[in-house]
Order: structure tokens, then C-alpha cells, then sequence
């Protein structure tokens, strides 16, 4: 058999030493072919493949390390490639087999060559394995994701600025009566929107926070059909992704349960509560009998105060801020016939005493929807305030002493864990061995009876709590649970093999025991982080 002629020895002489070197220190495995059998292969050939010498490789054929279901491919490039036939490819990727019959993936750069004054082809190659396997990762991975998508319970969309419609999922398409997304591209996003000044406003509020949450906007169909829509969405450079969720049947409940409040809310909440009203200025125009009972006894004739009398400072600043508020929607065509407001204020009394009431507002509306008056529905919740003043104070003293309880409870558990695992260990290690050496020793037959006893007694003694006996404590030995102590508080090899006056590799044949023992073998796992792990 002809030999490895490219492998070189010693220093190089010339250019051709100086290839030879490159080549047998190349990152990439390099064989060269004649015929269908190796005739040169590099020192990284052998180890991408698995062999350890040149002569299992070298004369044999490709089906030593190329697989089955490519042999075929890899067999006729070689073959074309030897008779000078160039549209064969320089590059491509074949499955390889190693000597243990594992599955790699190669990458082949191929070109002809003349070798010991014959055709033959020189290959590159290299170890595609993981690149491989993380292509079919990413596959499988974006495949759930669009599976994930497509089949979402939620409308997902992806426009840019300018309009264009990149994607939508099925149920945006079934929201929006599109049967495909090549007719919903041909609108663009702009048609969705039932008002376009609407879409104006949604661009600019996302051009300025680079996504929006909760946002709602009126939406038609594909018929002219209208829906209310509920956008979450993201703004990266000039493009939107986002969700949406037609609450349109939402919103049609909503307004029925306004409709309902309208007609029942005086009947429902002004059977007991005091009622006023007042004008737009906030003078009061009436005012129920029942402010009596809230303003206290009235020294003598006194005249309607006024709203800045009955409220405490901050309140009264309360009342003129949302009043304010209100005024500014109604200038804006934000009218609600059925929006009131609900408000906590301090009330003054006739004494200087105060009280807490909930304030419920609304605005009297005429004809033409225009408020003329401001109906408030008045509650004393003075009662409740302290009472929830004071469930707060209880809430966090009672917050404290379960934390101290529990604090006290771990402690005790752990103080008691820790007892047990003293008292076994201490018989375990200080007690059984002393046993077992005197079982070995030639004792006459009551010696032995007591000595059973004796083991029977240490064993009924710990063994309520055996069960608490750590995984370390049923699988080492005495010596092993001493170096694993040291591994677990830190020590090095050469800080342990001192304090236990051996060697350094006496000290490394236990830690490969202990780690055998604790299922660690071939395991990337830090030894001590595991120790750690068990005491937790």
C-alpha cells in the first residue's frame, strides 16, 4: 500500500514541507481521493472521524465515512471531478459516519489534483454537526411560532407607517371579513379604520411612546361592517406589530348597562342618601332634609352656606379640579349623558367637626344635551373610613406577628432538622464503625448477644428520624462525607490532601468516587454548587 506521502517530519526544507505542515495543521480535515479510496489523510481527518492511525483509513473506500444515504452523491462527484468534469460542485454537504457509527454533518470544498502523477481529488473538510442541528432547531422553532400565531385567539398584524399591510394572522383576516391577505393588502391599513383622523392620532401617539396597550379605535369590516377594536403594538423603525381584539360585543353591553344605571340610578342610590343639586356657577339650588343629620345641630338661623363652607380645603380644590376637568370635555364634544363622578371629600360641619362622604356627580342635562345643573348624591362614609383605617392598622401589626412566626417556625425546623441530622451522623460515624469493628472481632456467644442488642438499641434510637438521612450520608463513606465537607465549605485538593496528610491524587480518587456515587459522572456539574444544593 502506498503511503501517506504528505506527512512530513522534522523541519521543513522548502515550499512543499511548508504545505505539507499547513495541511497537517489545518483546522478542517483534508483527504485526498483516487479512484472511490483514500490515498491521504490529515492528523484532522482521523479525529473528525473517530480512527487513531492513517492505515485504518488509508485504501479504504468512502463508505468508511461517508453514509449510506449520500454514498452515492459523494462517489459520482469524485468520480467527474477525476475526469476533469467542472460542472460538478466544489462545494456541498454530505452525512458522515464516524468508527462508532455516529451521524456528523460535513461541509466538502472539493477541487481535481495530480497525485503521485495521477487524477485525484483534494477535499476540504469540515465538522457541520451543531451548525446543523441548530438549522433544525431554528426550523422547528419558527415553525411553533407560526403555529403559534396563525392559530392565536387574538387578531396579529404587521403594517409600517406608510400603510402597507406586511401580515395579518387568520382570525385578523376573519375579523376583518378578508378571505385572503393578498385582499386585505390591496386596501391597506388605512381602510380598517372607520374615522381615517383616527389613525392619524394612533400614528402619532406610537411614533412617540414606540408602542401602545389597550388602545381603542373604531374599525369597519371588508362590508362597511363597524367594530370596536382594542390595539396593543410596537413601533421598530417603520414598522407596527401588534394584536387585536374586537370588543364590540363588549361595547354594546356596556352601553345597555349604562342605559340601565340611567334609568335606575336615582331609585337605587337616593332612598337614604342626601341629594343636592346645583346650579353651574356651584351654588345650591336644593339640598334634601337629610343634610341634617350629616351637618349637626344648627346654631340658630343660619343661611345656605356655600360649597367653599361645607368642604375642607383640600376637598373644595378636589371638587373645582374635576369640575374643571368635566367643563373642558363638554367644550371639546366629549359630552356623556350617562358619565358621572365619584368623589371622597372631607364635609365641615356646623360644629368645625368633619365628616367623610362619597360624592356621586352627574350633570342635568337639557334638550338639546347642554348641562344646566349638577345633580350629587351625598353619603356618610365616616364609619367606613375608620374602619378602614383601623383594618389597615390591624392588617400590618397582624403582617408582623406572622412574620415573626414564621421566622420563629423555620428556625425551630431548622434547629430540629439539624439535631436530627446531628444525632444520626454522630451514631453513623462515631458509633456504628466502633460496632462493626467489634463484630469482626472473636467474640464468644453473649458478647455477641449484647453487642446485637446493643447495634438492635442505636438502630431503634435514630430510626424515627432514618428518613431525615441526607443522599451524601447513604452513599459515602466516613472518608468520602469528610472530603466532601471540605469540597462543599470551599477547601482546594492541596488544602485537603493537607489536612488529611495524603496525596493530592488520593484526594481526586475520592472526588471521582464521590462523584460516581452521586450520579455526577460525565454531568457538567460543579461538585461543590451540588454539595451546596443538598444542605438546601
Amino acid at each position: 500500500m502506498r503511503k501517506n506521502n504528505l506527512i512530513c517530519k522534522g523541519k521543513p526544507t522548502g515550499p512543499d514541507d511548508n504545505f505539507r505542515i499547513a495541511i497537517e495543521h489545518s483546522n478542517d480535515g483534508v483527504a485526498i481521493m483516487q479512484g472511490n479510496r483514500h490515498v491521504y489523510v490529515n492528523q484532522k481527518f482521523l479525529d473528525m472521524f473517530g480512527y487513531k492511525s492513517i492505515e485504518e483509513v488509508i485504501g479504504k473506500t468512502h463508505d468508511l465515512t461517508v453514509h449510506p444515504d449520500d454514498y452515492e452523491m459523494v462517489t459520482e462527484y469524485n468520480r467527474w471531478r477525476q475526469k476533469g468534469n467542472h460542472q460538478v460542485p466544489s462545494k456541498y454537504e454530505f452525512k458522515g459516519i464516524q468508527k462508532n457509527g455516529a451521524i456528523i454533518y460535513i461541509e466538502a470544498s472539493s477541487a481535481a489534483i495530480t497525485y503521485n502523477g495521477e487524477p485525484a481529488s483534494l477535499a476540504y473538510l469540515r465538522d457541520i454537526t451543531e451548525r446543523k442541528r441548530s438549522e433544525v432547531m431554528l426550523m422547528e422553532s419558527e415553525k411553533r411560532y407560526r403555529n403559534l400565531v396563525e392559530n392565536a385567539l387574538v387578531g396579529v398584524y404587521q403594517t409600517n407607517l406608510d400603510g402597507d399591510i406586511l401580515y395579518l394572522n387568520n382570525t385578523c383576516l376573519h375579523m376583518l371579513g378578508f378571505a385572503t391577505l393578498e385582499d386585505a393588502k390591496s386596501g391597506g391599513s388605512p381602510s380598517f379604520y372607520k374615522n381615517r383622523e383616527d389613525r392619524t392620532l394612533f400614528l402619532e401617539f406610537i411614533k412617540q411612546n414606540k408602542k401602545v396597550s389597550n388602545y381603542e379605535v373604531e374599525f369597519v369590516t371588508h362590508s362597511g361592517y363597524p367594530l370596536h377594536i382594542l390595539l396593543s403594538a410596537t413601533l421598530e423603525s417603520d414598522t407596527i406589530t401588534g394584536m387585536m381584539m374586537d370588543i364590540t360585543e363588549h361595547k354594546q353591553k356596556d352601553l345597555a348597562l349604562q342605559e340601565s344605571e340611567a334609568r335606575y340610578r336615582l331609585l337605587a342610590e337616593n332612598v337614604s342618601d342626601i341629594i343636592l343639586m346645583m346650579d353651574m356657577d356651584l351654588n345650591f339650588t336644593y339640598i334634601s332634609p337629610s343634610i341634617e343629620r350629616l351637618r349637626g345641630p344648627e346654631p340658630g338661623h343660619v343661611p345656605l352656606r356655600s360649597l367653599r363652607d361645607a368642604l375642607t380645603a383640600s376637598s373644595y380644590d378636589v371638587v373645582m379640579n374635576v369640575f374643571m376637568e368635566e367643563i373642558a370635555k363638554e367644550h371639546e364634544g366629549q359630552s356623556d349623558p350617562f358619565r358621572f363622578r365619584v368623589l371622597e371629600l372631607e364635609y365641615v360641619r356646623y360644629d368645625g367637626t368633619t365628616r367623610w362622604v362619597e360624592v356621586k356627580a352627574s350633570f342635568l342635562r337639557n334638550a338639546d344635551g347642554l348641562p344646566t345643573n349638577i345633580l350629587c348624591v351625598v353619603r356618610d362614609i365616616t364609619h367606613r373610613k375608620e374602619a378602614e383605617k383601623e383594618l389597615k392598622m390591624k392588617s400590618l401589626r397582624l403582617e408582623e406577628v406572622n412574620t415573626a412566626l414564621k421566622v420563629l417556625l423555620e428556625q425551630r425546623e431548622k434547629d430540629r432538622a439539624e439535631l436530627e441530622d446531628n444525632i444520626l451522623l454522630n451514631v453513623r460515624k462515631l458509633i456504628l464503625p466502633y460496632v462493626e469493628s467489634l463484630k469482626q472481632r472473636h467474640l464468644d456467644e453473649e458478647q455477641k448477644i449484647y453487642l446485637d442488642v446493643l447495634e438492635t438499641n442505636l438502630q431503634n434510637i435514630v430510626s424515627p428520624f432514618a428518613k431525615k438521612l441526607t443522599l451524601i450520608q447513604e452513599r459515602l463513606t466516613p472518608a468520602e462525607i469528610r472530603v466532601a465537607d471540605f469540597i462543599r465549605d470551599g477547601k482546594t485538593v492541596k488544602e485537603i490532601a493537607g489536612a488529611f496528610g495524603v496525596s493530592e491524587s488520593a484526594i481526586n480518587v475520592h472526588r471521582h468516587h464521590i462523584r460516581s456515587k452521586l450520579g455526577l459522572t460525565n454531568r457538567k456539574i460543579n461538585l461543590r454548587t451540588y454539595l451546596l444544593s443538598l444542605g438546601k
